[in-house]
């Protein structure tokens, strides 16, 4: 014997029908059981997951912060060795320079 109550009854949210078909049929008292285990089990695994999906985050952040300070120091240092052996080359080759660094051409 199979009663289709409980789906429409849990579907439809009227709690208070519900309950009462549940202390009335059997099956329904069953199929209501089984609810309650799997709603337990999902609710302990909530914040593993919970944990899991924070520490990914904090990873990302890190590996991004990471990633900021060696580019940042990658593109300042390159601009300041740029900018030695431009001056070094000038002041070897003995080119007139104004007071920027730049080449004065007249």
């Amino acid at each position: 014997m199979s009663c289709d109550k409980f789906e429409k009854l849990f579907i439809q949210e009227l709690e208070d029908e519900l309950l009462n078909h549940i202390q009335t049929c059997e099956t329904c008292n069953l199929e209501y059981k089984k609810m309650q285990v799997t709603e337990k089990i999902i609710k302990e695994a909530k914040p593993y997951f919970a944990t899991q999906k924070r520490s990914k985050v904090f990873a990302n952040i890190a590996a991004s912060l990471a990633l900021v300070v060696v580019t940042s120091t990658v593109f300042l240092n390159n601009d300041c060795t740029t900018k030695i052996a431009y001056d070094e080359s000038v002041s070897t080759a003995a080119f007139p320079v104004d007071e920027y660094g730049l080449v004065d051409i007249q």
